[in-house]
């Protein structure tokens, strides 16, 4: 799987690890307060956050299809995402086995 080009020019946001803090504003849910490994603190708004999870949330429908939930998952989780896809692989092979060609 080959990534999409990307031009020079192009506005991104590099993400840059930080760690809560505390809510800047108790009447106001949206904003927080991180500190950076430089010790730099910065408010910031919950929609600039990317959070890491040990836990996982998937769910497989009936046609064996797959919908991961999870943000960004740790090491951690991404061990339980593996336990999890290889406690239901026995479910995927028979559904496999049923339809050759889920796409069709």
């Amino acid at each position: 799987m080959r990534s999409k080009p990307l031009p020079p020019g192009m506005r991104v946001r590099v993400a840059q690890d930080a760690r809560i803090v505390c809510l800047a504003d108790e009447q106001n849910p949206y904003w927080y307060v991180v500190e950076y490994p430089s010790g730099e603190q910065e408010t910031v708004n919950v929609a600039r956050l990317t959070w890491f999870t040990d836990d996982i949330k998937a769910t497989m429908d009936n046609d064996g299809s797959v919908l991961i939930l999870s943000n960004r998952l740790t090491p951690k989780g991404a061990q339980e995402l593996l336990l999890w896809l290889q406690t239901h692989a026995g479910d995927f092979e028979a559904l496999t086995d049923s339809d050759p060609d889920p796409a069709a």
